[in-house]
C-alpha cells in the first residue's frame, strides 16, 4: 500500500509538471529487517525514450522491481562473512548449513539472502 501510494505521489507530481519525457517507474523493493520498509523510485526519460526506458525495465535483466518481500536478517560482520563466503551457491542452503557456520537464520531469511545478497547493503552499529 505504502508503495503504491508513493509511486502514485511521483507520478501525480511529474503529471503536474507537464514533463515531456513522462515517468516509468523503475524500483520497487519492499523488505524487512526489523520492520517492513519498501524502497520506490522511477526514471525521467527524455522526450520519445519512455518505451526504450519501459523495455528495459521490464527486462528480465532489471532487478529493481521486485515482487516478494526481502527478508534482510539482522547479522553480524561475522556473519554476514561466513554467510557470504557460502555463496554463490546454485543448492539451496539449509538451516542445517547455517547452524553449522555458529549461528540460525529461518529457512525464508536464507532463501532472501542467497537470493539478494549482492545488493543488500551493510550496515554496522559501532558503539566506543
Amino acid at each position: 500500500t505504502l508503495a503504491d501510494l508513493a509511486m502514485d505521489f511521483l507520478k501525480s507530481e511529474v503529471a503536474d509538471s507537464a514533463r515531456d519525457g513522462g515517468f516509468v517507474e523503475a524500483f520497487r523493493v519492499p523488505y524487512y529487517d526489523s520492520t517492513a520498509m519498501v524502497t520506490v523510485g522511477g526514471i525521467l526519460p527524455a522526450k520519445g525514450e519512455a518505451d526504450a526506458v519501459t523495455d528495459l525495465v521490464t527486462s528480465p535483466n532489471w532487478k529493481g522491481l521486485v515482487e516478494e518481500v526481502i527478508e534482510a536478517p539482522l547479522m553480524t560482520l561475522r556473519e554476514v562473512a561466513a554467510l557470504q563466503s557460502q555463496l554463490p551457491n546454485d543448492d539451496d542452503l539449509g538451516r542445517a548449513h547455517i547452524r553449522a557456520l555458529g549461528f540460525d537464520l529461518h529457512d525464508r531469511q536464507i532463501r532472501s539472502f542467497q537470493k539478494y545478497y549482492k545488493y543488500l547493503p551493510s550496515f554496522a552499529e559501532i558503539i566506543t
